[in-house]
């Protein structure tokens, strides 16, 4: 027959088979993804994406027979060469396996090109074709790198085998080294079966790992709720329900979340109880380290203030304003009372006619006196000044703060907790506060310190709704909790109050609670019913990445999955080869001596070589693809993350353990079926060579 007579017959006879097995098992794949992504869609789409990958399949099989099929016609010679001496020194060209070293990474420098520009080459948005089959091109490169490495491999272990002595142990490494053509097919499909299991290991657990503390660290803390109320605090029921939460196991800390402006850049402000940091935020280091962050931003000793939470619940001070010419009285005074997390609330009570005002003290976590307020009203008073008396021991004098209501107040200290004024033509207020100020620290995105030029050290200023800051860049971190931004700053909430209560004339109200600990479920419960009606409690699970993305996990663990059947297929298809062609060996080798057992062990043991060797390379390869693209995909498939943000690389270790011994298991009952088969054809005394 001629060549192209062979290569029609070829593809007729692949063509049969083919149709068959791409029947079976583009009807398994639907009945799998059924109960897991749904049947495929309506019309002509739904039939599009079960036909496509069918054809190609089939097409690529039939291929590959008649390439087989030519190129195995056109390497026949009359002269007896290896093949024919049962000696084929290796199971895949260099060529090929060169080829295939330099497509993959082709794909692999593609997947890195659009991952870090998110565009394809022409600078449009979409998927780079290339760089989407970069996992599977590197694992079928390491897998043909393995199979030209498998002949060499196979006789260095024979000359080093047959350096001893037995029959034992040399006979199962001098079959292997006979048979490469036997074990190409099986040692392929071992690599790819446990490469393909350590790569969706890899990938899903740093998938998962990724997408949980990116979440949480977008969200702040497992439970978040926007109490969507803004604006400055009225009385004591505007504290945020942050301090009812707090009990053993559970920590809760208000929170701000404001746009803000740092020069000339636009970026995000988050205020929050620093020293809590670390128990809301509980993510890897790599991505925030909350004690390093707590340790620099937190303000020691809170606000500067007075302790009422083992005095009377009533406040009584006496306020006075005199004039030298003209009439000045004070009207009302308004306590700033504030909690361990640094939230204040204003007081008010009118000032009695002999200058006498009881403030009640609210039950509940505000009971530190920070700072007091005297409302004055004159008539063309000339000379005034206001004296409060009777306020409990500071950490510190009282003192004035004179830019709390405007930087060209009349009013300038006069000694403690008094002010004096030249002249007043108009109402006016005057606040009294301890003396000294916690420093106020940031810690600012790289993308926002790049943009700015920032480093540790600098002063800078912060504008927003929720008041003008200044600090000092303490930190320069990857990303801010409790936000998406990529330009952020983060500050403590005590020190950003006491700074606003001598810079405005009131702080901003917390504008949501972040809580951590104990039964998520419980926690965010209680929290929304603490918060009201008009909150919104979410909690940080990744629901939103997973419900879509999750399908790409799966696909990994389905498609080794796969790889592990058509490994188990492959090494029952090439022991039952053995089996018939190796027939007439039991029989010699029983001539010579050896039992059944030992022949079935040496039998076992070529099995057992191969694929610990071909497992081992898979493994080892496996590993090799999650570190060149694991991490980078897991970043992409996590939308929800700032960019900014790296990735660390995890590994699901009960899906790879599963994955692995049920791989064993089921290769480990193929080997002692093929023993036992050897062992009933050895005691087949009926059977002899002559006979074939």
């Amino acid at each position: 027959m001629t060549v192209r007579a062979l290569a029609v017959a070829s593809a007729l006879e692949a063509a049969v088979i083919a149709v068959a097995g791409v029947a079976i098992g583009a009807a398994a794949a639907q009945i799998v993804l059924l109960p897991l992504v749904g049947g495929p869609a309506p019309g002509a789409s739904g039939a599009v994406d079960v036909a496509v990958p069918a054809v190609a399949t089939l097409v690529t099989a039939v291929l590959a027979a008649v390439v087989t099929m030519v190129v195995s016609v056109r390497a026949l010679t009359d002269a007896p060469g290896a093949v024919e001496a049962g000696r084929s020194r290796t199971a895949v060209s260099a060529g090929l396996a060169v080829l295939a070293v330099i497509a993959a990474a082709v794909t692999l420098w593609r997947f890195v090109a659009f991952s870090s520009s998110g565009s394809l080459a022409d600078g449009t948005a979409g998927v780079d074709p290339a760089g989407v089959v970069a996992p599977a091109a590197v694992l079928c490169a390491i897998a043909l790198v393995g199979l030209s490495l498998f002949g060499p491999a196979a006789a260095a272990v024979e000359r080093l085998a047959g350096r001893g002595r037995g029959v034992a142990r040399v006979l199962p490494a001098r079959q292997v080294g006979r048979g490469i053509a036997l074990f190409a097919g099986p040692v392929a499909l071992i690599v790819l079966a446990v490469g393909s299991l350590s790569f969706a290991a890899g990938y899903a657990g740093t998938f998962a790992g990724f997408l949980h503390d990116s979440t949480l660290l977008v969200q702040g803390a497992p439970v978040r709720a926007d109490l969507g109320a803004g604006g400055s605090p009225r009385s004591a029921s505007d504290l945020s329900p942050a301090a009812a939460l707090q009990r053993p196991g559970v920590t809760a800390s208000p929170a701000i979340v404001e746009d803000a402006t740092v020069g000339d850049t636009d970026a995000a402000l988050v205020v929050a109880d620093a020293a809590l940091l670390p128990a809301l935020a509980p993510v890897g280091a790599y991505l925030f380290d909350g004690r390093a962050a707590a340790s620099a931003l937190h303000a020691a000793n809170g606000i500067p203030g007075a302790d009422l939470s083992s005095g009377p619940r009533t406040l009584r001070v006496k306020a006075d304003a005199t004039a030298g010419f003209g009439a000045a009285r004070a009207t009302a005074v308004t306590a700033w009372l504030a909690t361990d997390a640094g939230e204040v609330v204003p007081v008010t009570a009118s000032v009695a006619a002999d200058g006498t005002a009881s403030l009640a003290v609210p039950p509940g976590s505000a009971d530190r006196l920070v700072g007091l307020d005297v409302a004055v009203v004159s008539v063309g008073a000339v000379d005034v000044k206001v004296a409060v008396s009777g306020l409990p021991r500071a950490s510190s004098a009282w003192t004035l703060a004179p830019d709390a209501f405007a930087a060209s107040t009349p009013f300038r200290a006069a000694g403690a907790a008094a002010a004096s004024a030249a002249a007043l033509d108009a109402p006016a207020s005057v606040r009294f506060v301890p003396d000294g100020l916690p420093p106020l620290r940031f810690a600012v995105t790289m993308a926002l310190a790049a943009d700015d030029d920032l480093a540790v050290g600098r002063r800078i200023e912060v504008r927003s709704p929720a008041g003008d800051l200044t600090g000092t860049v303490a930190r320069i971190v990857a990303a801010v909790p409790g936000t998406a931004s990529e330009r952020a700053v983060l500050a403590d909430y005590a020190a950003v109050s006491a700074q606003l209560l001598r810079t405005t004339p009131s702080v901003t109200r917390a504008s949501s609670v972040w809580a951590s600990g104990g039964d998520t479920s419980a926690t965010a419960t209680a929290l929304s019913r603490a918060a009201g009606a008009e909150a919104v409690v979410t909690t940080a699970d990744g629901g939103f990445v997973s419900r879509f993305l999750g399908g790409a996990v799966l696909s990994t663990w389905l498609g080794a999955a796969g790889c592990a059947v058509l490994a188990l297929a492959a090494v029952a298809a090439a022991v039952s080869s053995a089996l018939r062609r190796r027939r007439g060996e039991v029989v010699v080798l029983r001539a010579v001596g050896l039992s059944g057992r030992q022949q079935a062990w040496t039998r076992r043991l070529e099995v057992i070589g191969v694929t610990v060797a071909a497992g081992v390379f898979g493994l080892v390869g496996g590993v090799a693809v999650v570190l060149l693209v694991g991490n980078t995909l897991a970043r992409l498939s996590v939308v929800t993350a700032p960019s900014t943000l790296s990735v660390q690389g995890r590994v699901d270790p009960l899906g790879l353990g599963l994955g692995l011994l049920a791989l064993t298991a089921a290769l480990a009952a193929a080997v002692w079926a093929y023993g036992s088969a050897v062992r009933r054809q050895a005691a087949d005394t009926g059977y002899r060579e002559e006979t074939r």
